[in-house]
C-alpha cells in the first residue's frame, strides 16, 4: 500500500491563522485493513551542536531540548479496511500556535533549525508494520499592511591586490583593479541583490568571474558566541581565451557579500617527529610540513659545552655534531 499527502498549496507557503489543507491519497492492490489513521501537525525549534564548537557549546546546547510551537493530531478515520484502488481523504487543520507561543518563520540554519511537519500515521494489525509519511511545510510571516519603505544604501567598493587580506605570497598575485557597486546595503530578502561589476585592469587571463554570497550565522548564549557561515557560488562568467592587457566586464551583481568566517589552523609541524639532526619546516608554496637537516646553529663560544665524537673531532656544540651527522650520512657518537 502507498502513501502520500498533498497539500492544496503547491508552494507549501503559509502563515500564522491559515487552514492547512489537502488530502491523504492511499493508493491499494488488495483491501488494507487499519486499526485507524491518524494526522498531525508539529513545529519545532532545534538547536544542533556543530563540529567545529564542540567543547565550548556543548554543555548549552546539551542542556536545551526542542521548543514545540504547534503540535496536535487528528483522527481521520476510524479502524476499518482501505479498498481497493485509489482512496483520498480530505483535510484541513488550523495553523494555531501553543499557547504563549507564535510560529516562526522556517529557517535551517548551522546551529538553529526551525522546521514544520504534517505527518500522517497508519495503524495496522500486529503483523504488519505501521505506515507514515512526513511532508514539511514552509511558514512565512504575513507582510505588514504598514510597512515603511526601504532607504537604499549605494555602496561603491574597490578590489586591488593591496586590499587583499590573508594572502602568503603577494608577488603571485597579478596587478589588476576591479571597481562597482551594491545598489543598496538593506534589501528585502525576497528581491535580488544587484549591483555592478566592472573589471578595469587585468595582467593575467580571465577565465571566468564568480560573486559569492556568505551567510553568517550567530548564536549566542552565557557562555559566548558561536559563529560560522554557508557559502553559495554563483559563477556569472567565462571566458576561454582574453588577451592580458586592459579588460573591461560589465554585469549585474546577483550575489555579493563581504564576510567571511574566520578559521583557526593548526600547525602541521605538531605531528611530525623527525629524527636527531633535522628539523620541521613548513613549505610555502603547499603549506605542508616536512623534515630536514638543520640550517643553521648559532655559534658557541663556550668551551666547555663542545663536544667530542668517535672519529676524535671537536664541535662547537650538539647542534653542529647532529647537522654535520645528517648531512654527511655519517654515524657520529656524542663521546
Amino acid at each position: 500500500m502507498a502513501l502520500d499527502i498533498r497539500l492544496k498549496r503547491v508552494n507549501k507557503i503559509y502563515s500564522e491563522g491559515d487552514d492547512l489543507s489537502g488530502v491523504v491519497v492511499f493508493e491499494s492492490r488488495s483491501e488494507a485493513k487499519h486499526e485507524g489513521i491518524v494526522l498531525s501537525i508539529e513545529g519545532t525549534v532545534n538547536m544542533q551542536l556543530s563540529s567545529k564548537n564542540v567543547g565550548i557549546f556543548e554543555a548549552f546546547y546539551n542542556s536545551v531540548k526542542p521548543v514545540p510551537l504547534i503540535s496536535y493530531g487528528v483522527e481521520i478515520a476510524r479502524s476499518g479496511k482501505l479498498p481497493v484502488g485509489k482512496t483520498e481523504i480530505p483535510f484541513e487543520m488550523p495553523l494555531r500556535p501553543k499557547t504563549n507561543r507564535c510560529l516562526y518563520e522556517t529557517y535551517h540554519g548551522v546551529f538553529i533549525t526551525i522546521q514544520y511537519l504534517i505527518k500522517c500515521e497508519v495503524k495496522r494489525p500486529m503483523l504488519n508494520k505501521d505506515l507514515q509519511k512526513v511532508v514539511e511545510f514552509i511558514v512565512e510571516y504575513r507582510k505588514p499592511p504598514e510597512l515603511k519603505p526601504l532607504i537604499d544604501k549605494s555602496v561603491h567598493f574597490l578590489i586591488t591586490p593591496e586590499s587583499l587580506q590573508n594572502v602568503k605570497d603577494r608577488s603571485k598575485i597579478p596587478k589588476f583593479r576591479i571597481s562597482g557597486q551594491l545598489e543598496s546595503t538593506v534589501c528585502k530578502i525576497t528581491e535580488p541583490f544587484t549591483g555592478e561589476l566592472c573589471v578595469e585592469q587585468c595582467d593575467a587571463v580571465i577565465r571566468s568571474i564568480e560573486l559569492q554570497l556568505v551567510r553568517v550565522e550567530t548564536c549566542g548564549c552565557a557562555e559566548g558566541y558561536a559563529r560560522d557561515g554557508r557559502l553559495n557560488m554563483y559563477e556569472l562568467a567565462k571566458h576561454r581565451k582574453q588577451p592580458k592587457s586592459q579588460t573591461t566586464e560589465e554585469t549585474n551583481a546577483v550575489l555579493v557579500s563581504t564576510e567571511t568566517a574566520n578559521e583557526v589552523k593548526q600547525d602541521p609541524c605538531i605531528k611530525m617527529k623527525c629524527g636527531s639532526g633535522k628539523e620541521c619546516i613548513i613549505e610555502t608554496e603547499t603549506g605542508a610540513a616536512k623534515c630536514q637537516c638543520i640550517s643553521a646553529c648559532a655559534d658557541n663560544t663556550d668551551v666547555r659545552r663542545r663536544v667530542c665524537s668517535n672519529h676524535n673531532t671537536t664541535w662547537q656544540s650538539d647542534c653542529h655534531l647532529f647537522k654535520h651527522r645528517c648531512t654527511c650520512l655519517e654515524e657520529l657518537v656524542n663521546d
